[in-house]
This record gives structure tokens, sequence and C-alpha cells, in this order.
């Protein structure tokens, strides 16, 4: 098993022979399901799937698959974006990932050693809010998510994560940072 991105933010999952296309979200709605159908995809990850996004799965002929399942190939796919210094597929994976309504900033880092010419590690920051009136709906499950993906990527020799998540005013908040040892250029 094995998951790939394109430029174009379209997921390959490939499976024994087959390789289905598709994308990964955190909530899986029926609009999620229509989309992806009219796109010409052949699956949609998700860690929670409505009622309405399975019972227009079925209609469709599109692949339902658990977020668990793709957890560790996902997991690697953002370590070695971030190691290949592409922060900009980051945050195309991320927006796929976060519901549109919840507000997301993205910071993207290189640490320079000048002692050696190149760059040492990376680092990438996605902080996501959601207002209190949301909060039940979706945010449980996409820390959830991003819990998981840290969990996955601390495991990674070279990877440090930091994930928290904290209570504002109104609104709830979770940051994930994960940051990638880079090999010198005389390795």
């Amino acid at each position: 098993m094995l998951l790939e991105v394109g430029e174009d933010g379209v997921y390959a999952y490939r499976v024994g022979g087959d390789v289905l296309r598709g994308r990964v979200v955190a909530v899986a709605t029926a609009d999620d399901i229509i989309k992806a159908s009219n796109l010409g995809y052949t699956f949609v990850a998700a860690k929670v799937f409505l009622p309405e996004a399975v019972e227009e799965a079925g209609k469709r002929g599109i692949r339902l698959v658990s977020i668990e399942e793709i957890a560790e190939p996902l997991s690697v796919l953002l370590v070695n974006l971030l190691a290949n210094r592409r922060g900009d597929m980051l945050i195309r994976l991320f927006d796929q990932l976060i519901p549109s309504f919840m507000t997301r900033t993205y910071y993207y880092y290189e640490y320079m050693d000048y002692n050696r010419g190149d760059v040492y590690a990376t680092s990438f920051k996605a902080t996501v809010k959601v207002h209190e009136r949301f909060y039940s709906e979706v945010f449980g499950d996409l820390v959830e998510l991003l819990s998981e993906l840290s969990m996955r990527m601390g495991k990674t020799r070279g990877v440090q994560v930091e994930f928290a998540t904290r209570r504002e005013a109104n609104s709830h908040v979770v940051s994930l940072e994960f940051t990638v040892e880079r090999p010198s250029k005389t390795q």
C-alpha cells in the first residue's frame, strides 16, 4: 500500500495492482463524495463518514477508505514532502484535510547551517482555529486525525513533532508542527 500526491493535490492510493485516485478529508459529507465523483476520483478517505456520504458513495461507486488505513503512508508522505522542501504541497494537502469553514494558518521554515553551506532542517506548522458553534461537529475528528499523524511522524528518525490544543475566547485551536533534519550534502 502506497500513498502519493500529484502536483494537482490529488492522492494516488496504490493497493495491490490497483491505483485509486481521490482525496482525504477529516469528515466526509455527501458534497465531498459528489465532488470526488464529478472529478473522476475513485476513493475518499476520512476519519468519519456522515451517513449521507455513505449513501452517496454507494450510488456513485466511490470507495470509502478509513483514515486509519492510510495514516501510516500519509505520515510518510508528509515527512517526505517536508524533507524535500515542498511547503507548497504541504499547504495543498492540509487545505484538503481541513474543512473549509475552519480558519487556518501555515508556517514553513528552513534552517541554514552556514558552516555546511546548506539547509540542515525544515519545519512546517499548521494551526487551525474553529468557532465554538462548530466545535462539536468536526473539531474532535480533526484533532484525532492530526494526533494520529503526529504520533506516527514522531516515530520516524530525525523528525520532531509538537502537537497541541488550546481554548481561546469563543474558539478552539489545534496546532501541529513537525521538523525534519536533512542530511548534509557530504553524507
